[in-house]
């Protein structure tokens, strides 16, 4: 059973107790106002998320104006980027501590209501965003912005339709991570039958990292923490698993790469591991990290950085997808990957 982080549970009470998913308003037009998560504050602790929660059963929805739709969240998730925006720890957060807003990088939701000119898709017809105006900055003054509410109004244009066959819980998690893995994997851009090395490789970008790696060639050592997890990638043809309960990761790492070091890696657990995983890495590798389920700090040998050329740096969805659009390359970057 994947262990869940008690940040992560705290959010979820939240969410709960908001009753969502009670209020529907079939066959009428939206209300005026409703059931909102809102974010007030910071803390310098996940453990604390709760402290800065609190549910508004009375917010504005705000109409869809010109190109815009009106949207019903069917479902939303709570991500590591959700819980670091609540907290404030990620550039995503409002730079004003003290503004109130809507936290929620994800969902999927049904068309309620067009505005002028959105013509596109068909009350009732299932939807995502790509992405959600919660992701990626701080909202327009004035209006509600991410996923954990009822209601959002979203740009036309950033809408995709829902396939029938696809349910809503697949369909609600179906950007974040598997873009970030995909990124990730353009990003390294590891030549076809090179090792690189991943942390958390029994998540859903982990997951997902390892398939397209695969699929391109590139053989993949998986770190897990415990034995069970090591057998089921091993059972699920995992070409390399290292379980840290019992097992040296810079150690193992050369063995598997014979004493050749991996071409590159991506870790979302910091603290000590990602210091060994740097050094696990052959002279001028890339470690890209994405996250922080350890803690938000981390720990590094330097002269892996001075010495062997290495590079240690971050990887963000929301960053680096407006660059790579901006350079009219996403989507191919993307089929590559």
């Amino acid at each position: 059973m994947r262990e869940v982080p008690a940040s992560a549970l705290a959010c979820t009470r939240v969410l709960r107790a908001s009753t969502f998913n009670r209020c529907r308003f079939r066959n009428m037009a939206p209300p005026k106002c409703q059931i909102a998560v809102e974010v007030s504050g910071q803390v310098k602790d996940v453990s604390e998320v709760e402290k800065v929660l609190r549910v508004n059963r009375e917010a504005e929805i705000v109409q869809p104006a010109a190109g815009e739709v009106l949207i019903r969240i069917r479902m939303r998730t709570i991500n590591p980027a959700d819980v670091f925006n609540v907290t404030g720890q990620s550039r995503h957060a409002n730079a004003d501590s003290r503004e109130v807003f809507n936290p929620g990088n994800e969902g999927v939701g049904q068309v309620e209501l067009n505005g002028p000119g959105a013509t596109k898709f068909e009350p009732g017809q299932r939807v995502i965003a790509a992405k959600w105006p919660g992701h990626g900055g701080a909202p327009p003054k004035g209006r509600p912005f991410g996923t954990w509410q009822q209601y959002l109004t979203v740009p036309e244009e950033d809408l995709i339709a829902v396939p029938d066959e696809v349910d809503d819980e697949k369909a609600a998690q179906a950007f974040i991570n598997p873009t970030t893995a995909a990124g990730m994997v353009w990003a390294l851009d590891a030549p076809a039958g090179e090792w690189v090395v991943q942390t958390a490789a029994g998540s859903v970008v982990g997951r997902a990292f390892s398939a397209i790696s695969r699929l391109r060639g590139v053989k993949v050592i998986e770190i897990v923490r415990r034995p069970e997890q090591k057998k089921e990638l091993l059972n699920a043809g995992a070409d390399a698993v290292i379980c840290t309960a019992d097992e040296d990761i810079v150690q193992r790492v050369a063995e598997i790469t014979e004493n050749k070091g991996a071409y590159g890696g991506i870790d979302c657990v910091a603290g000590e591991t990602a210091g060994q995983v740097l050094t696990s890495l052959k002279k001028g590798g890339t470690l890209y990290t994405y996250g922080a389920a350890s803690g938000f700090t981390g720990t590094y040998k330097p002269l892996d950085l001075v010495y062997g050329g290495k590079t240690l740096t971050g990887f963000a969805i929301l960053l680096w997808l407006p660059k790579a659009k901006a350079d009219g390359t996403a989507h191919a970057k993307l089929d590559q990957a």
